[in-house]
């Protein structure tokens, strides 16, 4: 076989339909998802660092994240393509997997689920090997397996009950900043766009953070008690196309999930 075929190719479609989408769906103020399949925004929405859950800003309007449906397998799994408003140059197209849905919940591997990659042009591509590698990790066409899912109630617009403020957040950065000799006296590394992640069950928070130009990613995580660790609490650099592992090894370096101290 042509090694050009040895791809999944989506074609992105003309931005005309989104504003024809965005024309009836309101104005810039909305910011939930109205099209056909909740249960997969919802997984996409849980799994993807520093999206927001609307699509991408077009005039006056704002149009639904782009959802399309790539392969399901013979346990009802749903691998489809995502994404929503990439002007932050992370999670811009990707390609997610759901486990199962029920009427009121969506199940998932966290941080297994997805691959995501820059586009060139029109076209997204996702080379064969990753796309297959993605559905191992996902125990694509074998037995459903309920204690590796994470669960979380299907919603239209992405949960933010921010437990931590902005202002906080902005604080503890400032810390980090004025500790660490390169970044010191740069005002312009204050971040331009805070987007909460994850809450693990214990009450810790993950906060991704974005600067001007999409210069540098970078995600915080703090105690329920708004505290933040110094040492431990700051991961910059992220790679916007593969910070999987990044953020597992983050996570568990700051115990995410396990009992507080």
């Amino acid at each position: 076989m042509n090694s050009k075929n040895k791809i999944i190719t989506i074609i992105i479609l003309l931005t005309t339909t989104l504003t024809f989408t965005s024309c009836i769906f309101g104005n810039n103020d909305r910011d939930d998802y109205r099209g056909p399949h909740p249960e997969l925004y919802t997984v996409a929405v849980h799994s993807l660092l520093g999206v927001r859950g609307v699509g991408q800003a077009n005039g006056l309007h704002v149009a639904d994240s782009t959802i399309t449906i790539r392969g399901t397998d013979t346990y009802g799994r749903v691998m489809f393509y995502f994404s929503d408003d990439v002007s932050r140059g992370i999670s811009d197209h990707n390609l997610v997997i759901m486990q199962k849905a029920d009427d009121t919940h969506a199940y998932f591997y966290f941080l297994d689920n997805f691959i995501t990659y820059p586009q060139e042009g029109q076209i997204v591509s996702f080379p064969l090997t990753s796309t297959r590698e993605l559905q191992e990790r996902n125990s694509w066409n074998t037995p459903l397996n309920p204690d590796n899912m994470t669960r979380v109630e299907i919603v239209r617009s992405k949960p933010d009950p921010r437990p931590v403020g902005d202002e906080d957040i902005i604080d503890a950065f400032m810390s980090i900043r004025d500790s660490d000799e390169p970044l010191r006296g740069q005002p312009s590394r204050i971040p331009s766009g805070i987007i909460l992640f994850a809450i693990d069950n214990f009450g810790r928070s993950m906060h991704y953070m974005h600067f001007r130009y999409n210069t540098e990613h970078t995600v915080m995580l703090f105690l329920p008690d708004g505290s933040f660790d110094l040492e431990t609490g700051f991961i910059g650099h992220l790679d916007p196309y593969n910070y999987r592992d990044q953020l597992k090894h983050f996570m568990e370096l700051n115990r995410w999930n396990m009992p507080l101290d």
